[in-house]
């Protein structure tokens, strides 16, 4: 089972769900991915976890002034004040932050140069999820943006990561490095052949053993299919949003694919 102690700055190490209904919530996941739900903690506002095999997958927390659920990336990073500096050097902005989180470590949240929100963390005594690459838990993680060179550029110099550029039918896509290791992609969301339903901003793509059945288990649980699951080189890889549209996407996987 593919166990990450720790995540290396610049790769994603932690997601988040903000919702209008916490139990909701909490119902559709873990009926979905079969996940435990820790019981929420009044302080920290009521915010809980997310498990699987006694490793945290997510956190999850009702915002009353939120009017759409969505799920909130957060990147590591080693060194938050220089991280700070460097947000707003490459033309994003802080939106909330930095705080520390008791003795956990320390947060913020930013957008983008296109205006998408990105989180970021500073690990203390919880680095983030720990398990990587398997059905129920993240997988791989993609931005899509109509301002493609500008946001490249961005998430290159904030994360420090190295950027490899992957030409794609009607557009360009890149995936960042760390390490020499690929961690999330970028994909000029301008491209005539995306497909009907895509939309710019970043998607969480979670492993499955079997996409359909777990796009089944969606529908079950009040949820809805945004991209009909298909082949591709990745993997069976489908598209949906939870019961009050949190977006997320699904890919087939065997053990330790991502």
């Amino acid at each position: 089972m593919p166990v990450r102690e720790k995540a290396p700055a610049g790769a994603p190490c932690w997601i988040e769900l903000a919702t209008t209904d916490r139990d909701r919530s909490r119902r559709f996941y873990t009926d979905v991915f079969g996940w435990d739900a820790e019981e929420p903690r009044p302080e920290f506002g009521g915010y809980f976890n997310f498990g699987q095999a006694n490793e945290r997958i997510a956190g999850c927390m009702q915002h009353p002034d939120v009017t759409n659920d969505s799920w909130l990336i957060y990147l590591c990073t080693a060194d938050m004040a220089t991280t700070v500096e460097e947000i707003k050097g490459a033309g994003g902005q802080v939106v909330a932050g930095p705080h520390p989180v008791a003795d956990l470590g320390t947060m913020l949240v930013a957008t983008d140069p296109a205006g998408t929100g990105i989180g970021f963390w500073e690990p203390n005594q919880m680095q983030g999820f720990g398990l990587v690459a398997e059905p129920g838990a993240p997988c791989w993680f993609q931005l899509s943006t109509s301002r493609y060179d500008e946001v490249v550029e961005f998430y290159r110099r904030v994360t420090g990561a190295t950027v490899a550029a992957e030409p794609m039918p009607g557009g360009s896509q890149s995936i960042l490095q760390v390490d020499g290791l690929p961690v999330a992609g970028i994909l000029d969301g301008a491209n005539p052949n995306l497909p009907e339903g895509h939309t710019d901003g970043w998607t969480i793509v979670f492993g499955a053993s079997d996409t359909d059945a777990l796009v089944d288990k969606v529908v079950a649980g009040g949820g809805r299919v945004l991209v009909q699951p298909s082949d591709s080189p990745y993997g069976r890889l489908a598209m949906v949003a939870d019961p009050a549209g949190a977006q997320f996407s699904i890919v087939s996987i065997a053990v330790g694919d991502c």
